[in-house]
């Protein structure tokens, strides 16, 4: 596993969440399902990569590119 931000992920990547960057947006992710330990993947990404969209908790969200480069990541390869 590799460490890094959520929003270096490109679509089909998955990682492990581990921590976060930002802690006034700390809650505002957890509460959309951003939690630590959680699973997260990559499901698609806007023009330039910005909004994505994550499968995390059993459903998708969005985020814009800036918010998802306050969550940290183990990314899982294969």
């Amino acid at each position: 596993m590799f460490k890094m931000k959520l929003s270096e992920l490109k679509r089909g990547e998955s990682g492990i969440i581990i921590g976060y960057a930002d802690e006034e947006l700390h809650l505002k992710l957890m509460e959309m399902g951003f939690i630590i330990g959680e699973k997260i993947n990559v499901v698609e990404t806007g023009f330039f990569e910005d909004p994505m969209a994550f499968k995390v908790c059993g459903y998708i969200v969005s985020l814009r590119k800036t918010e998802a480069a306050a969550v940290e990541i183990d990314k899982i390869t294969d």
